[in-house]
């Protein structure tokens, strides 16, 4: 009897810690060069507890998460980018190289979408970047922003076909995929030019009932191209 509880015990503790990892993917080590989950492609990178720090060699830092995103989810997080960092970039839906950027630019001063490109390393030699817009150049959305050097909160949602994003709870970013841009099943990353941090990475999937669009979120206004780059 007293195996048979042992038994029922170890296998409870072994799906309570499952059911944790598909929530929280931020490493929880104290060991600061500990990266399991995480595929380091460029820079240095560190992590202590939750916390993550890149920081950039010639190009960029950049990092992605080995387990890849649930079809429809929620992200929170936070960041913090050091003086002098132009740009601190989310990589949504990673896959065969494509991705959905969502670009905090320090130096433009706005929060953009974009249609990006993840280089293999031979490709970023010949290229000379390891990340490029691919196609839409100037047709996808931008946001005045108020970029900070102080932490800033993240919450990124995707529901099927639309993306919204908050930041500092403030409703900024609603963009609906017509470009079709979203995919499915692929990874999450970060890219840095420059030196940041991030910290308190959840991610929690999202259930049918969490997928109809928030009537209620208005976004920030979008800025108006001056002209369009023809593909």
């Amino acid at each position: 009897m007293k195996k048979s509880l042992l038994l029922i015990s170890a296998f409870s503790l072994l799906v309570s810690c499952k059911s944790t990892e598909q929530k929280l993917y931020t490493s929880t080590t104290k060991n600061p060069k500990h990266l399991s989950k995480w595929a380091v492609v460029n820079g240095e990178w560190t992590a202590q507890d939750t916390l993550l720090e890149g920081t950039k060699n010639q190009y960029w830092a950049i990092v992605n998460l080995h387990k890849k995103l649930p079809d429809n989810y929620s992200i929170r997080f936070s960041s913090q980018v050091k003086d002098g960092t132009y740009l601190f970039e989310v990589m949504l839906d990673l896959k065969d190289q494509a991705f959905v950027g969502i670009l905090y630019n320090t130096l433009d001063k706005k929060i953009q979408i974009e249609d990006r490109k993840l280089y293999s390393a031979k490709e970023a030699e010949k290229e000379n970047a390891y990340i490029r817009t691919k196609n839409h150049i100037g047709q996808l959305p931008k946001y005045e922003l108020k970029p900070s050097t102080k932490w800033v909160d993240w919450k990124i949602e995707k529901r099927n076909n639309q993306l919204y994003i908050w930041i500092n709870q403030e409703e900024y970013v609603h963009y609906q995929n017509n470009h079709n841009l979203l995919q499915t099943k692929g990874q999450l990353g970060f890219a840095i030019n420059g030196n940041a941090k991030i910290k308190n990475i959840v991610i929690t999937p999202l259930k049918q009932a969490d997928l109809l669009s928030p009537v209620e979120f208005k976004g920030k206004p979008k800025v108006l191209p001056f002209f369009l780059f023809s593909e």
